[in-house]
């Protein structure tokens, strides 16, 4: 008999316990006992979707599976999930190209219907580890996904752990009556199954409701920014994980107000999927994942509300400088209006220095 890794399986085991109402319960393979769930050393990962109610239900865990995320990935198979780019709402957000897909896997790429998939009111997440990454099964090395907003490219497939929507819906499904109360979160979050008078947040933020930012390392200074017509610089290096916080107050700003970002310096560690030294940027919705950056400096970004997040992973060689200020929605009504705010009323940063450069060099 070949054995499974089950430091691996138990891990991803206690990624969905601890986030989630839902407990596996140990069992001999002996015992005639169903629905009953048995991971395998197969040829691959693998699993199907939803769990059976009666029989044994198998899930391959090879050589290749040994990660978090890969096994959660597949459990969440069991507990009901469908790959995140099989969603029914799929081509608002990616393209599936199927000239580059290997023949014998075009199936991998087959689109849902609602009948099949119930998101529970929850959003396509590019983020999610059930999302495949851009090349997947691809015939010639080319990308089979692309994101519609090109900024996301390196956000779909990441393996490291589930996201806060894999949860969400999964809690969703299972865990929406064991909480009686319903808490106001904000944000995107809501009453956490696991201890009902607080509130389950999204990565970037803490508090009862959501409403401060998640305390990060001792070197990421003030977490929480007000954007106005002044230009302010955020700036972080070295190793640390940071969730900053860039908004502008609603009193006194008018609700067209959006948030511009601009990053004059920037250097993460250079991969085809980002890994664990990345630059992340939620300037749409606050609680989905946001666009990862990590080899590419990133296009200025304009927020699509009053709230802006970026979150800095870093390690010692990793660094950003963004400047960022408030803009008014005459200022984001064209691609013209934009690019001249970062030319003109923003001076290049040389981070070796620590000082503003001399020239002013457009980008």
């Amino acid at each position: 008999m070949i054995l499974v890794n089950e430091t691996a399986i138990s891990a991803g085991i206690k990624h969905w316990e601890e986030s989630t109402c839902i407990i596996f319960q140990r069992v001999s393979p002996e015992l005639k006992i169903t629905p009953l769930i048995e991971f395998i050393k197969g040829d691959g990962c693998y699993s199907n979707v939803g769990a059976y109610r009666h029989g044994r239900q198998y899930v391959s865990i090879d050589e290749g599976c040994n990660t978090l995320g890969t096994v959660a990935h597949e459990i969440g198979h069991v507990l009901g999930l469908f790959h995140e780019q099989a969603r029914f709402d799929r081509d608002n957000y990616v393209q599936v190209v199927h000239t580059n897909i290997a023949y014998e896997y075009a199936g991998q790429f087959v689109k849902q219907s609602l009948d099949t998939i119930n998101p529970f009111g929850v959003d396509y997440d590019l983020g999610s580890a059930m999302h495949y990454d851009q090349f997947a099964f691809s015939g010639n090395g080319l990308p089979t996904l692309r994101t519609l907003d090109h900024n996301y490219q390196l956000t779909i497939g990441q393996r490291k752990q589930l996201s806060f929507n894999d949860i969400k819906k999964i809690n969703f499904a299972y865990c929406n009556r064991t909480c009686i109360l319903q808490l106001p979160c904000q944000r995107g979050g809501y009453t956490d199954p696991k201890l009902c008078s607080r509130c389950r947040c999204p990565e970037p933020f803490s508090g009862i409701f959501c409403e401060l930012p998640r305390p990060g390392s001792s070197l990421c200074g003030t977490l929480e920014h007000h954007a106005n017509e002044a230009i302010q610089t955020l700036t972080m290096a070295g190793v640390g994980e940071c969730n900053y916080v860039i908004k502008i107050f609603m009193l006194q700003a008018k609700p067209s107000k959006r948030i511009y970002l601009l990053f004059d310096a920037f250097k993460f560690d250079s991969s085809v999927l980002c890994g664990d030294s990345f630059t992340e940027v939620r300037y749409k919705d606050v609680s989905n994942t946001g666009a990862r950056f990590c080899n590419v400096k990133p296009e200025p970004l304009v927020s699509e509300t009053n709230e802006a997040i970026v979150m800095y992973h870093g390690d010692a060689l990793s660094y950003f400088v963004i400047r960022f200020r408030a803009l008014e929605q005459s200022e984001t009504d064209s691609k013209t209006a934009v690019k001249s705010i970062s030319v003109l009323n923003f001076i290049p940063y040389d981070v070796d220095l620590g000082i503003p450069a001399t020239k002013l060099v457009p980008t």
